[in-house]
């Protein structure tokens, strides 16, 4: 069972994603912020982490930057917001391994899923 840190400070989106996520198998844990992410990052390990890029308290990008350096091979999907000013392109750069434009459905973050997680399967 594949364990996944999701971070958004969305509420519903964040609710509905560990909802949906739970149903299809996975193990899920939440954070409402980058700088929690981090330190529950410290504290297990995860599989995969699914990350808002824009949020209070801690953005997706720090984020990024902090898990590259703890663990460069942790496979990570940064999401976007349509009226984000980073670039797909950029967030790739830095080590995301997909990114994944809002809003979405579930197929499609399925489909993502199953190219960051090829060894478990969804």
């Amino acid at each position: 069972m594949p364990r996944v840190l999701i971070v958004d400070d969305e509420h519903d989106l964040l609710d509905a994603l560990c909802e949906n996520l739970e149903l299809c198998g996975f193990d899920v844990v939440a954070s409402r912020s980058g700088n929690a992410a981090v330190e529950i990052l410290k504290k297990s390990q995860f599989d995969l982490i699914l990350s808002d890029i824009r949020m209070p308290d801690g953005d997706g990008l720090l984020l990024l930057d902090t898990v590259r350096k703890v663990n460069p091979k942790l496979p990570v999907l940064v999401f976007m917001t349509g009226f984000s000013d980073i670039a797909a392109k950029d967030c790739l750069t830095r080590g995301a391994q997909l990114v994944v434009s809002k809003p979405f459905s579930h197929d499609e973050l399925m489909q993502a899923l199953r190219k960051v997680l090829p060894e478990f399967s969804l």
